[in-house]
């Protein structure tokens, strides 16, 4: 347990914790809800269902928000960033093989 591991170091992700970035806590954060419908790119999503850092109903809200052409994959039984590519290797290779196939022509 990273918790009993390592106090002083630790952060347990939890929802209360979400807010909680790495970046200078003295500038302003812009909220990616705000931001998204900014972008005149295709975005693909790609989520890990059991992802315990960036809850499921964030890549939800930011896929209903994005404009343009976009795609929303949820793994299930998927964890956060590596931990969900490494989980599904081949699915996520061909997804974004596909992706940048239709869309960077």
């Amino acid at each position: 347990d990273c918790v009993r591991a390592c106090p002083s170091t630790c952060i347990a992700l939890t929802e209360a914790s979400f807010t909680i970035r790495s970046s200078n806590p003295w500038l302003p954060k812009r909220d990616p809800l705000d931001q998204i419908g900014r972008l005149r790119v295709p975005i693909l999503f790609i989520h890990g269902a059991d992802d315990t850092v960036i809850f499921e109903r964030h890549s939800r809200s930011l896929y209903e928000r994005a404009t343009g052409q976009k795609r929303l994959l949820i793994f299930p039984h998927a964890g956060h960033a590596h931990q969900l590519i490494l989980s599904n290797l081949v699915d996520c290779a061909h997804t974004i093989r596909d992706w940048f196939d239709q869309t960077l022509r």
